[in-house]
């Protein structure tokens, strides 16, 4: 960790009053070792320098923004949206019957106290930053045995100039079920900074699916953290696609801590220009007889950079574990450049896990083929190239936003 307090992006904790202990020791923290560099095993191939050098007011709730439907917003249907904007949102939301939405000021007990629950060892500074400047922690609670009839769609805006840092607790009680959208928006060819932290418990036998799109500015910088613990027989599924901003990570740990658990993880990056866009993930299988599936893809074009680093960690009790994860990375220029880094740790002896990755250009000869037949290069490009994407947002059950994302993605390629 860098040593110095100079960078300008902390000038805000410095003159907070604390509230409770965990944003003292956050805040102390932060002011110790600062935010990571390059010099971090972490982040080595990831350069936030740009990051550390603005000075950016957190966004105070009177702060203009802009709410404008984005291309994708045509996918998500049957949805009942909630804005989260610049770290606030309305608690009067309406949502529909089995789901409540709470602040810390207004929840029960019971539920207040999950806060940080799903959270491990596994945290990044951005989590302490996270921890001493959210303004309002959004807490959805799914009641028991509810299976929700619509999509909540959380709606994230950010306004330019601006640093804010979204807190989102979900509750989902045994045996429910629910779909949740999150997107990432904020106006065009601004500077901004956004660094949302999720928390996910996932009770006995309930099933969350989770879909994250990420389309901010390609100026800004996003940084997510996601944390998700998981009791038996539950289903976690999570979607995460990165299309904006200058620098966009996900950060995602999963904790299976109970048998018969399910975690999938999948996601899609598509840096262009100069973005880089990075994912990590570290799946801990802490007890035996549960499974994990990860898929992630990349398509980068121009100077587009991706860094992916996956970690299973199978603890000695998991036996029976199943646990796969594969990446694979399109490199569309000379000039475009992935860093991937699987990795497997196992403590039990019965277990069927596998990781790989691999990269590579387009196929010559498909691509011969396909002109043969007539088509446009730029067109037989895109084919291949959503063709190669698509596995990796198949079993999005938003199927109106998987449509979405592949026309969207066909007129990508192709100019």
């Amino acid at each position: 960790m860098n040593t110095t307090t100079t960078f300008p992006l902390l000038n805000a904790i410095n003159e907070l009053e604390t509230h409770f202990d965990f944003q003292a020791i956050a805040k102390a923290k932060l002011q110790e070792t600062g935010l990571p560099t390059v010099r971090d095993e972490a982040w080595r191939f990831t350069d936030i320098r740009a990051l550390n050098q603005l000075d950016l007011p957190v966004a105070s709730t009177d702060t203009e923004f802009e709410d404008t439907d984005k291309w994708w917003s045509k996918g998500i249907v049957n949805a009942v949206t909630v804005p989260y904007v610049n770290g606030d949102f309305d608690i009067n939301a309406e949502l529909p019957e089995g789901v409540k939405l709470y602040t810390c000021n207004t929840a029960p007990e019971e539920l207040k106290s999950q806060i940080g629950s799903a959270l491990t060892d596994d945290k990044t500074p951005f989590v302490d930053l996270n921890h001493v400047l959210a303004k309002k922690v959004m807490i959805l609670h799914v009641s028991k045995n509810a299976d929700v009839s619509r999509v909540i769609h959380i709606k994230g805006i950010t306004s330019a100039d601006v640093q804010v840092h979204p807190r989102i607790l979900v509750i989902a009680e045994s045996f429910s079920r629910v779909q949740i959208v999150e997107t990432w928006q904020g106006p065009a060819a601004s500077r901004y900074f956004v660094n949302p932290l999720s928390e996910f418990v996932v009770n006995a036998g309930a099933i969350v699916s989770h879909t994250k799109l990420q389309d901010d500015s390609k100026t800004a910088f996003h940084i997510a953290s996601i944390f998700v613990k998981q009791y038996g027989d539950s289903q976690y599924i999570n979607h995460a696609v990165q299309f904006g901003a200058h620098v966009g990570r996900n950060d995602i740990v999963a904790e299976l801590a109970a048998s018969n658990s399910v975690c999938t993880l999948n996601g899609l990056y598509l840096p262009t220009a100069k973005q880089i866009h990075d994912t990590h993930s570290l799946v801990h299988h802490a007890m035996p007889h549960c499974e994990s599936h990860e898929l992630y893809k990349g398509a980068l074009s121009e100077k587009g950079q991706g860094v992916f680093n996956g970690a299973i960690y199978v603890h000695k009790d998991a036996q029976k574990t199943n646990a796969y994860q594969t990446n694979r990375a399109l490199l569309l220029s000379d000039n475009a450049k992935v860093n991937t880094k699987p990795q497997l740790e196992i403590y039990a002896d019965d277990v069927r896990c596998s990781h790989g990755a691999t990269i590579g250009q387009l196929d010559k000869q498909a691509m011969f083929y396909l002109q043969s037949r007539g088509l446009d290069p730029e067109v037989a490009k895109a084919m291949l190239t959503v063709a190669f994407t698509a596995e990796a947002i198949a079993d999005m059950p938003e199927v109106e936003l998987r449509d979405v994302i592949d026309d969207m993605l066909i007129e990508h390629f192709s100019n």
